[in-house]
């Protein structure tokens, strides 16, 4: 008999260890989405406004210089010389 409840504390014992276990790989894994979710926000954000101001025009309908040379500097900056084979 004590032998029975031995064992069966023991599986009652695992049991909890691999509910434990499982939760918190639900919470990391949900963790890790909102992560993602928030860092995607930022990155949409930050195109939408990029793409307002690409959109402007002058009172003729000209697009607006100033801002497409500056998306054109930021694209040959220096950091990105890696990206280019030597």
């Amino acid at each position: 008999m004590e032998r029975e409840a031995i064992i069966q504390k023991k599986e009652q014992k695992e049991k909890t260890e691999a509910v434990k276990q499982a939760r918190m790989e639900r919470e990391a894994i949900i963790q890790k989405k909102e992560q993602k979710e928030k860092t995607e926000a930022v990155k949409l954000a930050q195109r939408k406004a990029g793409r307002k101001e690409m959109f402007k025009k002058t009172r003729h309908g000209q697009p607006v210089m100033k801002y497409r040379i500056h998306h054109l500097l930021q694209n040959c900056s220096p950091y990105r010389v890696h990206l280019v084979p030597q």
